[in-house]
């Protein structure tokens, strides 16, 4: 699980792996609403896609694609002023 906190609003977001998607990571807001998802496409590609949520706080982020999971959520804290901490996933 990684969770994503927008400083500014206090808005937090958790980007967890998909259920049963190992090629997909979910955004949702601590209420679990969903903001969006970061999909890993054929090859190190991987593309961020927010929802209208989202993308209002996204305006200036590069969606993809990136080389990995870490280069897409540091290109998200980079232009978009949210924190990203990734925590271990289960085994």
């Amino acid at each position: 699980m990684l969770a994503l906190h927008f400083e500014r609003s206090g808005v937090d977001i958790t980007v967890t792996r998909a259920a049963g998607d190992w090629m997909t990571w979910d955004l949702t807001d601590l209420l679990g609403r969903p903001m969006g998802r970061i999909r890993k496409h054929p090859g190190p590609r991987f593309i961020i896609e927010p929802n209208d949520r989202l993308r209002s706080f996204m305006i200036n982020v590069d969606l993809g694609p990136h080389a990995s999971l870490e280069e897409a959520l540091a290109v998200i804290e980079r232009h978009s002023n949210l924190v990203c901490r990734r925590t271990p996933e289960p085994p």
